[in-house]
């Protein structure tokens, strides 16, 4: 019975690197290592979504200790180191491998295809299942099984390399291939024709073989580390993330509009004694910021604002010439923030590998700021009047006079910090002339002034996505 398990399990080794298992490859700098066979625990990372109105941001739900990557260069190293292993045996092992695997089709059952065949003659319900056993968080299926399962781990690497690069060929490799003989198929009998004599073969077969093995090892030493390293840590829920959009003011200038959210999170209650397990009281900092870049609303602000149709200038445009004389850039933000933020979650409340929790901005602090001061200047353009300036000459006299005007205008918060709005504040009318001639001089002056502020125009949707869903959904939850 043992010797038709080490035949079965052997072959499954071979052939068990050619399926995807669930974890996330992590890219490395030791020679000859295959990094896409290397398994960091994403059991410790998810993927998680903010979502604000239209606007979403990426974030991470972390175990705060995770194992580092110099950490798991460290732990190939050792595995390395204890059982000879250089880079160079590898890179020459992964080519031999290369050779046990590739698609043959002079072959009725091609290898990757005979996995399917052994899985069920072994008894296991997938490769998941295996690596499991041989990661030891499965039960073994007997008791002979376990003890197989131990002894390929910790004794066989080094002979299946001497294998593999040595020519050095002891009963081992055929004893395993010529074992393969009970699973009554053509897949079972072509597979032990394919390796019997072929000594090239069966180099790659033994070099399979050790890389496996290789990487298990190296695989269940990672995976300890991380149990060992999440009993200690902390979970944290973090996110320092833009979106960059655009919003148009007073539906007149387009402008754009960032978004930036950092959230900074740490569970403060467990919902259960697993490390794995990540529910539980998050409490921290949770602030977001709302700029808007404002050259375009400054440099459109007399064409696209003032002289827009809703306002009554456009009316008497044609008469004048009009400058604007701002001199600094307008400034439109907004920050909410709230130092004491809490948010409970529980991994049972997923479905379907997702967990979507609303989460209210009510109690965040506001900071809002809109400043905007554009002072426009008319000035009249009509006959002989060019810019509100007009002068005559004749008979030893000198006509001048002056018609212009100015209006400020003042950016202002409104609805509650949810809104904006332009005031004229002020403004100031020079209409004086002066006749000049020989014993003659006349002045007249007509100028007017004033102060009163009157709203001329509000915005309230700058802001209005903050009224929408505002939600946090974590992805990849098995």
């Amino acid at each position: 019975m043992n010797k038709k398990i080490i035949s079965i399990l052997l072959t499954v080794i071979l052939f068990i690197c050619a399926i995807p298992m669930e974890s996330e490859a992590y890219t490395g700098d030791i020679p000859g290592v295959d990094y896409t066979r290397i398994e960091t625990n994403s059991t410790f990372e998810k993927e998680v979504t903010f979502v604000i109105g239209p606007n979403r941001f990426t974030g991470t739900l972390t175990n705060g200790q995770n194992i580092e990557d110099d950490m798991v260069d460290k732990i190939i190293r050792q595995v390395m180191k204890e059982n000879s292993v250089t880079s160079e045996m590898l890179e020459k092992s992964h080519r031999l491998e290369s050779q046990a695997l590739e698609y043959n089709e002079d072959m009725y059952t091609q290898p990757r295809i005979f996995l399917e065949c052994v899985l069920s003659a072994a008894g296991l319900g997938s490769a998941e299942e295996l690596s499991m056993l041989m990661t030891g968080d499965g039960d073994a299926v007997d008791v002979g099984l376990k003890f197989i399962l131990e002894t390929i781990r910790d004794t066989a690497m080094n002979k299946l390399f001497s294998m593999a690069l040595n020519f050095h060929f002891g009963p081992m490799v055929g004893t395993i291939i010529g074992s393969v003989k009970d699973g009554g198929s053509i897949a079972f009998r072509e597979l032990k024709e394919f390796y019997q004599g072929n000594r090239k073969a069966q180099r790659a077969f033994a070099a399979a073989l050790a890389l496996e093995e290789f990487y298990a090892v190296c695989n269940s030493r990672i995976k300890e580390e991380e149990k060992k390293q999440g009993k200690e840590a902390q979970w944290r829920l973090k996110c320092l993330d833009r979106v960059e959009t655009e919003t148009t003011l007073f539906n007149s200038v387009t402008v754009p509009q960032y978004w930036d959210l950092a959230v900074d999170l740490t569970r403060t209650s467990a919902a259960s004694k697993d490390p794995n397990d990540w529910g539980g009281t998050y409490e921290g900092v949770v602030q977001l910021n709302i700029n808007h870049m404002m050259q375009k609303f400054d440099q459109q602000f007399k064409d696209k604002f003032f002289m827009s149709p809703s306002l009554p200038f456009v009316k008497v445009s044609g008469f004048y010439i009009i400058t604007d004389n701002y001199s600094r850039s307008s400034i439109l933000k907004k920050q909410l923030r709230n130092a004491n933020f809490k948010l409970q979650i529980s991994s049972g409340e997923a479905n379907n590998g997702q967990l979507k929790k609303n989460f209210s901005l009510n109690g965040f602090e506001d900071t809002s700021d809109f400043w905007s001061y554009h002072p426009i200047q008319m000035g009249l353009e009509y006959g002989p009047m060019h810019d509100g300036v007009m002068d005559i000459y004749g008979g030893g006299g000198h006509g001048h006079t002056e018609i212009h005007g100015t209006y400020n205008f003042l950016g202002d918060l409104s609805a509650d910090n949810m809104g904006i709005s332009i005031d004229m504040y002020g403004y100031d009318w020079q209409v004086h002339s002066t006749l000049t001639a020989p014993y003659t001089y006349i002045h007249s002056d007509n100028s007017s002034s004033g102060s009163d502020t009157a709203t001329i125009a509000s915005d309230n949707t700058v802001f209005k996505d903050l009224l929408g869903t505002k939600e946090i959904i974590i992805t990849g939850i098995k």
